[in-house]
C-alpha cells in the first residue's frame, strides 16, 4: 500500500507565498476607485458620487435626506464627507432631497453646494431661517414651496434666477432682499408673500413674471428698478394695501393685471412711456411722469389722467454692509428707523448712518424732509 510522500518543508513555504500573493491580488481587486454613480450612506445622509479624481482621490457628490430618516432643529448642511480613502465636495441637493422634513426649522446650506434641486425643501413648514452661500447658482423650481413658517431668508449672490414656485407660499416672510446678480424672477416665485411688507429688488433685475408676487397683500411701498424691461402677467396682483409705486427708468411693458386689485392712487413712472395693456390696473390711477420723457400726453393718456414729476433723487437711500455693520448714506433730510413700519424715529441728520447687523427684529429705513 503506498502512501502519500511527505511534504517537504520548501513546498510549505511556497505555497504560503502563493496563498498571500493571490490574497494581495484580491483585495486590490475589491479596493478599485470610486466611479461616478456610486452610492453610500454616512450619518442621516444619502450620497451619489458626481465626479472623481483618482489621482488626487477627491471628488463631488450630492446629497440627499437618507430613507426614514429625519431632521430636526437648526441644521448646517455638511460641505465635505469622506469615504473609502476619498474626500469629497458636496456639491449638489438632490431633487424632493429633504421634501416634507416638517421638524427643520434653521437651515444653513454649505459652502460648496453650487445646486438645490427641484422641491428639495417643500413642505418643510416648520423652516423660519434659511441661509444660502454665494456658491450657490442654481435653485431648481418649488425647492422651498410651501416654506410658510419662513421669516429669515439671506440669498447669496451667486444666484442669477429665482424659478417658479422657488418660495412660493412663505406667507410668514416679511422682509426680502433679492441680490443684485439676480436678473430675472419667474413666475410665481414668491407667490402668495401675503406678509411680505419691506421687498427691496435687484438692481440687475430685467424681467419679473407671471404672478410673481401674488398677493403680496401687506406690501405698502415697491420701487421697480431701472433695469427691469417686462413685467409680466399678474406680477403684483392683489397687492392691496400698494401706497406708493415708482416705475423704474427701463421699462418697456407692463401686461394685464399686473398691478390688478391695486388701489394706488397715482403711479409714478421715470422712464418713457411703456407698453400698457388695457387692463393693468383694476381702478386706473393717476400717472406721474418726468416732463421730457418721450410718449406721454397730458392731461390724459390711454385714458388715463396723468401731471409731471419732478422726483426728489436727494431721498434717496443706498445701503452696503462692511465688516458686520450696514452702512447707510443719503443726500438730505432726515434718517428715520422703524421696527414695525408704523412708528418711526428719527436717527440721523448728517447724511451717513452706520449700524451693526442684529438678529433682534427687523429695522427699516427712509429719508424723509
Amino acid at each position: 500500500m503506498k502512501h502519500p510522500a511527505t511534504q517537504r518543508p520548501e513546498n510549505v513555504t511556497k505555497l504560503a507565498l502563493l496563498t498571500a500573493t493571490a490574497l494581495t491580488l484580491l483585495l486590490s481587486a475589491v479596493q478599485v476607485d470610486s466611479a461616478v454613480g456610486d452610492t453610500f450612506k454616512h450619518d442621516v445622509y444619502d450620497y451619489k458620487v458626481l465626479s472623481v479624481d483618482p489621482a488626487t482621490q477627491t471628488g463631488t457628490v450630492s446629497i440627499a435626506l437618507a430613507y426614514q430618516k429625519t431632521l430636526e432643529g437648526d441644521i448646517t448642511l455638511p460641505a465635505k464627507v469622506d469615504y473609502e480613502n476619498y474626500a469629497y465636495n458636496v456639491t449638489e441637493i438632490v431633487d424632493r432631497g429633504f421634501i416634507n422634513s416638517t421638524n427643520l426649522t434653521a437651515l444653513t446650506v454649505s459652502e460648496h453646494i453650487k445646486k438645490i434641486g427641484k422641491g428639495a425643501f417643500a413642505y418643510c413648514y416648520s423652516l423660519a431661517s434659511l441661509t444660502i452661500p454665494d456658491s450657490v447658482t442654481d435653485i431648481e423650481e418649488s425647492a422651498f414651496y410651501s416654506a410658510n413658517s419662513l421669516l429669515n431668508l439671506q440669498l447669496g449672490s451667486g444666484i442669477i434666477t429665482i424659478k417658479t414656485d422657488t418660495f412660493s407660499h412663505a406667507t410668514n416672510l416679511t422682509t426680502l432682499t433679492i441680490p443684485d446678480t439676480v436678473t430675472t424672477i419667474e413666475g410665481s416665485a414668491f407667490y402668495g408673500l401675503t406678509g411680505l411688507t419691506n421687498l427691496h429688488l435687484s438692481s440687475a433685475l430685467t424681467y419679473i413674471g407671471e404672478y410673481a408676487f401674488y398677493e403680496a397683500k401687506s406690501l405698502e411701498s415697491l420701487t421697480i428698478p431701472d433695469s427691469v424691461a417686462v413685467i409680466e402677467r399678474g406680477a403684483f396682483y392683489g397687492a392691496i394695501n400698494l401706497s406708493n409705486l415708482i416705475i423704474g427708468s427701463g421699462v418697456v411693458s407692463i401686461k394685464n393685471m399686473a398691478f390688478y386689485f391695486v388701489t394706488v392712487p397715482g403711479a409714478y413712472f421715470k422712464g418713457n412711456a411703456p407698453i400698457m395693456e388695457p387692463t393693468v390696473f383694476y381702478k386706473k390711477p393717476t400717472l406721474y411722469y418726468i416732463e421730457g420723457k418721450q410718449g406721454w400726453t397730458s392731461p390724459t393718456w390711454n385714458e388715463y389722467n396723468t401731471a409731471i414729476w419732478v422726483p426728489d433723487e436727494s431721498l434717496k437711500v443706498s445701503f452696503e454692509f462692511q465688516n458686520g455693520r450696514l452702512i447707510l448714506t443719503y443726500g438730505a433730510g432726515r434718517l428715520q428707523e422703524s421696527a414695525n413700519l408704523a412708528d418711526w424715529s428719527v436717527v440721523d441728520e448728517s447724511g451717513h448712518y452706520e449700524v451693526a447687523v442684529s438678529s433682534n427684529g427687523n429695522r427699516f429705513y427712509r429719508a424723509v424732509q
